[in-house]
């Protein structure tokens, strides 16, 4: 990962807690969306953050994630 990529997500990171006071409120706010859409919104969100990473970073926090 490039340091470019880290200065971006964080700035993204930090854009996500103004706009809805935590990151766990952001990943509320699509919830109830399908695994695979959660999947890429968090991947075309992020830099660096491919499907596999979005997969263990959901499996991580409690989301509903497909086995590996």
């Amino acid at each position: 990962m490039s340091i470019n990529a880290i200065v971006y997500n964080a700035k993204i990171f930090l854009e996500l807690l103004e706009k809805h006071g935590s990151f766990e409120n952001y990943l509320k706010s699509f919830r109830d969306k399908p695994y695979e859409e959660k999947q890429k919104i968090l991947s075309k969100q992020f830099k660096w953050l491919g499907p596999t990473g979005a997969h263990f970073f959901l499996w991580s926090v409690g989301e509903d994630a497909p086995p590996f």
